[in-house]
Protein backbone atom coordinates (compact mmCIF):
# COMPACT_ATOMS: atom_id res chain seq x y z
CA UNK A 1 0.00 0.00 0.00
CA UNK A 2 2.97 2.83 0.80
CA UNK A 3 4.32 1.97 -2.54
CA UNK A 4 0.78 2.73 -4.04
CA UNK A 5 0.72 5.84 -2.19
CA UNK A 6 4.55 6.36 -3.30
CA UNK A 7 3.71 6.04 -6.78
CA UNK A 8 1.13 8.38 -6.69
CA UNK A 9 2.65 11.52 -5.23
CA UNK A 10 5.48 10.97 -7.46
CA UNK A 11 3.11 11.15 -10.59
CA UNK A 12 1.48 13.88 -8.92
CA UNK A 13 5.21 15.57 -8.15
CA UNK A 14 6.37 15.01 -11.43
CA UNK A 15 3.17 15.74 -13.34
CA UNK A 16 2.82 19.30 -12.16
CA UNK A 17 5.85 19.87 -10.26
CA UNK A 18 4.16 20.96 -6.99
CA UNK A 19 4.16 18.53 -4.15
CA UNK A 20 0.20 17.94 -2.95
CA UNK A 21 0.25 17.82 0.89
CA UNK A 22 -3.59 16.99 0.83
CA UNK A 23 -2.46 13.69 -1.12
CA UNK A 24 -2.54 11.76 2.21
CA UNK A 25 -6.03 12.98 3.27
CA UNK A 26 -6.89 11.40 -0.29
CA UNK A 27 -5.73 8.04 0.74
CA UNK A 28 -7.27 8.54 4.62
CA UNK A 29 -10.84 8.89 2.92
CA UNK A 30 -10.26 5.63 0.63
CA UNK A 31 -9.61 4.01 4.06
CA UNK A 32 -12.57 5.38 6.18
CA UNK A 33 -14.73 4.70 3.41
CA UNK A 34 -13.69 1.08 2.91
CA UNK A 35 -13.79 1.02 6.61
CA UNK A 36 -17.39 2.09 7.26
CA UNK A 37 -18.60 0.38 3.96
CA UNK A 38 -17.49 -2.67 5.30
CA UNK A 39 -17.93 -2.67 8.83
CA UNK A 40 -21.28 -0.47 9.56
CA UNK A 41 -22.98 -1.62 6.33
CA UNK A 42 -21.60 -5.06 5.34
CA UNK A 43 -20.54 -4.45 2.19
CA UNK A 44 -18.35 -7.11 0.70
CA UNK A 45 -14.58 -5.24 1.34
CA UNK A 46 -13.79 -6.23 -2.96
CA UNK A 47 -16.70 -3.69 -3.57
CA UNK A 48 -15.62 -1.55 -1.08
CA UNK A 49 -12.20 -0.75 -2.80
CA UNK A 50 -13.79 0.30 -6.22
CA UNK A 51 -16.15 2.53 -4.13
CA UNK A 52 -12.72 3.79 -2.11
CA UNK A 53 -10.57 4.05 -4.42
CA UNK A 54 -13.21 6.21 -6.95
CA UNK A 55 -13.72 8.39 -4.38
CA UNK A 56 -10.07 9.28 -3.56
CA UNK A 57 -10.13 10.22 -7.86
CA UNK A 58 -13.60 12.00 -7.35
CA UNK A 59 -11.96 14.02 -4.60
CA UNK A 60 -8.59 14.48 -5.97
CA UNK A 61 -10.36 16.13 -9.10
CA UNK A 62 -12.85 18.19 -6.96
CA UNK A 63 -9.51 19.62 -5.07
CA UNK A 64 -7.77 20.60 -8.43
CA UNK A 65 -10.80 22.40 -10.14
CA UNK A 66 -11.35 24.27 -6.99
CA UNK A 67 -8.17 25.48 -5.59
CA UNK A 68 -5.24 24.77 -7.55
CA UNK A 69 -6.13 25.61 -11.23
CA UNK A 70 -7.91 28.71 -9.93
CA UNK A 71 -4.91 29.61 -8.30
CA UNK A 72 -2.46 28.89 -11.24
CA UNK A 73 -5.12 30.66 -13.77
CA UNK A 74 -4.45 33.86 -11.42
CA UNK A 75 -0.61 33.37 -11.69
CA UNK A 76 0.22 32.16 -8.10
CA UNK A 77 3.93 31.29 -6.95
CA UNK A 78 4.98 28.17 -6.19
CA UNK A 79 4.76 28.84 -2.57
CA UNK A 80 0.99 30.03 -2.72
CA UNK A 81 -0.10 26.94 -4.07
CA UNK A 82 1.80 24.76 -1.90
CA UNK A 83 0.26 26.52 0.97
CA UNK A 84 -3.36 26.01 -0.68
CA UNK A 85 -1.90 22.41 -0.71
CA UNK A 86 -1.53 22.58 3.21
CA UNK A 87 -4.70 24.15 3.82
CA UNK A 88 -6.76 21.97 1.95
CA UNK A 89 -5.09 18.83 3.81
CA UNK A 90 -6.14 20.30 7.04
CA UNK A 91 -9.72 20.94 6.02
CA UNK A 92 -10.07 17.70 4.39
CA UNK A 93 -8.51 16.14 7.48
CA UNK A 94 -10.83 17.58 9.82
CA UNK A 95 -13.92 17.33 7.81
CA UNK A 96 -13.28 13.79 8.17
CA UNK A 97 -12.43 13.89 11.59
CA UNK A 98 -15.79 15.45 11.92
CA UNK A 99 -17.54 12.91 9.74
CA UNK A 100 -15.96 9.93 11.87
CA UNK A 101 -16.84 11.43 15.15
CA UNK A 102 -20.66 11.79 14.34
CA UNK A 103 -21.26 8.55 12.78
CA UNK A 104 -18.78 7.07 15.87
CA UNK A 105 -16.19 5.72 13.66
CA UNK A 106 -12.87 7.27 15.03
CA UNK A 107 -11.79 3.86 15.95
CA UNK A 108 -12.47 1.05 14.31
CA UNK A 109 -11.00 -2.39 15.59
CA UNK A 110 -10.50 -5.28 13.53
CA UNK A 111 -12.62 -8.49 14.44
CA UNK A 112 -9.51 -10.47 15.94
CA UNK A 113 -8.77 -11.48 19.15
CA UNK A 114 -5.62 -10.18 20.55
CA UNK A 115 -3.59 -11.57 22.98
CA UNK A 116 -2.09 -9.89 26.28
CA UNK A 117 1.69 -9.34 25.73
CA UNK A 118 2.92 -8.00 28.57
CA UNK A 119 1.06 -6.30 31.94
CA UNK A 120 2.05 -3.90 34.45
CA UNK A 121 -0.57 -2.06 36.68
CA UNK A 122 -2.84 -0.27 34.22
CA UNK A 123 -0.66 -0.46 31.41
CA UNK A 124 -1.40 -3.57 29.14
CA UNK A 125 0.12 -4.04 26.06
CA UNK A 126 -1.50 -6.56 23.34
CA UNK A 127 -0.06 -8.32 19.90
CA UNK A 128 -2.02 -5.35 18.17
CA UNK A 129 -0.08 -2.35 19.99
CA UNK A 130 3.39 -4.41 18.62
Amino acid sequence: MYALMAYGLTVTLSSIRIYNWAYAEYVTISAYITAVLSTRYLVNIWLCFPIAITSAVVMSILVDELVYKPLSARGSTIIQIMLASIATGLLIRYFIYIFASINNVVIIKAAYASRTIFTYNTLVITDLDV
